[in-house]
């Protein structure tokens, strides 16, 4: 896979991150607007602007990046919204404020974390290093073949990433089965003749 081809592999899983953000903070904006003033950065009708604008931006960010349109303006846009997410949350995680992300919209109950916090860091790598091409390696796709290709990738890329955020989680459950595992082998053992 050449470097153009990783690019744009991970171009689409950035517009899929966006999209899936920006649809979720569509569908409840009330809700998203008070999460955005809750994070206490700006003044209350600030905030409520500026999340109005986010829902608009992300969703222009995601369809630029997933159809290769307007990719010179939406790159550099993602990168930007992508540190100012990172400083907001990382300010209140200094505040040590226990309080709901809003990161895909406001009906999820994720609360802000280091996770939150390194999550954003790895996006902000991929935005810079998708950017780093100039954003065009949707040339690449020269049939609907390398499309579902490059999206199947991306979609594994962001299965992926999520997986490796959440391993604290996905170890706990192995070593769970491994003691219930452990207790069956156990009893099964002590009633062996």
């Amino acid at each position: 896979m050449t470097l153009d081809a990783v690019r744009l592999v991970l171009q689409l899983a950035l517009g899929g991150v966006f999209l899936l953000s920006s649809v979720g903070k569509a569908r409840h904006p009330v809700a998203f607007l008070r999460g955005v003033a809750d994070y206490r950065i700006l003044p209350a009708p600030l905030a409520y602007a500026f999340g109005a604008l986010l829902i608009l931006a992300e969703a222009f960010i995601a369809l630029a990046l997933l159809s290769g349109l307007a990719v010179g303006i939406a790159l550099p846009l993602a990168t930007a919204l992508l540190i100012v997410f990172s400083a907001a949350v990382a300010i209140n995680l200094r505040r040590h404020r226990d309080m709901l992300c809003h990161c895909y919209g406001s009906t999820g109950g994720e609360r802000l974390s280091a996770r939150s916090l390194a999550q954003l860091g790895l996006l902000v790598a991929v935005a810079l290093f998708v950017w780093s091409g100039g954003g065009e390696s949707i040339r690449l796709v020269a049939s609907p073949d390398d499309a579902l290709i490059a999206v199947t990738w991306a979609g594994a890329c962001l299965l992926a990433g999520r997986w490796v955020l959440h391993s604290d989680e996905v170890v706990g459950l192995f070593r769970r089965i491994c003691k219930t595992c452990a207790r069956r082998a156990s009893a099964a053992g002590s009633h062996a003749p």
